[in-house]
């Protein structure tokens, strides 16, 4: 139904905030790096083909969709109607999508912020008309932050830019040649791990001047901060380190890298064209606060009106959830937020008879 349609800004130009620029951003097919963008897929087609959905999913028109969903996965299955705790999950994940395509400064990330904070306010309506307003809890946060577009950054004198995942495992493989001779001894590098060939890993640690060269080579890539080896975080070992200790809870065995890789501050893996132009876009994944900090919100039945300022993270929104439906975790990794909870109130007092005169 939403074939054809224009996404254009919903509120005046002088509305939202920076310069409206192209520049670092990665579009989706079929739509320039500025608005307005429409959602028609290839040139060639008349109907909806492949690349119609991967815009309409990456666009407000995903967010207002699901949010109509809920409201009718409200009606349908009766939420907040039974005995029971009801539980209705939701992920707005528009803002991902834009996000990493266009970065957090655009207008195309701020106009969909506009329009799902209209989503949002339209299925707490009708919560409050379906359910009651104070007989439901909201928890609302989001996974992660991003990073802002370097070249915008690089623009303004920062230093900012890209890390070349195949320049970088190129000077890997020059730096073992002379322990294992030419081949592919790194297979892949992604956002922050460095991966070798299956038993590559243990001959180079048995190696220390091949482990000294291949962490020297890491470290001379342009945007490259430090690099740890596995078995330095795979204990999580306590530290101060806070690069460390977010390696370390980070870090999956069999899953996770050899090598960690941390950047400098907005400095992102990328790919690059054959023609040496960067891709565009961005990411996130360090453990930079513009990465790790995130919104967290509590509203409704239970939830004291407030702004608290100390520390919290959404590993604290299931044991907060779970004593305001008076359950027990057998185990948890945040904490519950009393400062955010209103205190219970006081049992009814029992009333009391006259004890009746025996005769």
């Amino acid at each position: 139904a939403d074939y054809g349609k224009t996404w254009s800004p919903a509120l005046p130009e002088q509305a939202y905030l920076y310069a409206e620029s192209a520049e670092g951003k990665k579009s989706p097919v079929g739509w320039s790096a500025t608005f307005p963008h429409v959602f028609r897929g290839l040139p060639t087609s008349e109907k909806p083909d492949a690349i119609f959905y991967r815009q309409w999913e990456a666009s407000p028109l995903a967010d207002a969709y699901l949010g109509q969903l809920a409201q009718e996965a409200v009606n349908a299955l009766g939420l907040g109607k039974g005995a029971n705790t009801d539980f209705l999950g939701i992920s707005f994940s528009a803002l991902d999508l834009v996000g990493h395509a266009y970065g957090p400064q655009s207008h195309e990330v701020q106009d969909v912020l506009v329009r799902l904070d209209q989503t949002i306010g339209a299925l707490l309506e009708h919560l409050d008309r379906a359910v009651g307003a104070e007989k439901y809890v909201v928890a609302f946060s989001a996974d992660h932050g991003v990073a802002p577009i370097p070249e915008t950054l690089a623009r303004l004198g920062i230093d900012a830019g890209r890390i070349d995942r195949v320049d970088l495992a190129a000077r890997v493989e020059k730096a073992l040649e002379p322990a294992l001779g030419l081949g592919q001894h790194v297979t892949r590098v992604s956002d922050g791990d460095l991966y070798f060939a299956s038993g590559a890993y243990s001959k180079i640690a048995d190696y220390p001047a091949a482990m000294q060269a291949v962490l020297q080579a890491v470290r001379s890539a342009p945007g490259m901060a430090r690099v740890l080896r596995s078995e330095e975080v795979r204990q999580r070992p306590a530290t101060d380190d806070p690069f460390v200790h977010a390696a370390a809870l980070s870090y999956f065995p069999g899953r996770s890298g050899d090598l960690i890789l941390i950047t400098k501050p907005y400095w992102i893996f990328s790919s690059v064209a054959k023609d040496g132009s960067s891709l565009g876009g961005t990411t996130h994944g360090s453990a930079y606060l513009y990465d790790q900090r995130v919104p967290l919100f509590l509203m409704g039945g239970g939830v004291k009106p407030g702004e608290y300022l100390g520390a919290a993270t959404p590993a604290d929104i299931a044991p907060t959830l779970a004593l305001l439906c008076g359950i027990t975790l057998a185990h948890i990794d945040g904490r519950v937020l009393t400062e955010a909870l209103a205190p219970s109130p006081a049992p009814p007092a029992l009333a009391t008879k006259p004890a009746t005169p025996k005769r």
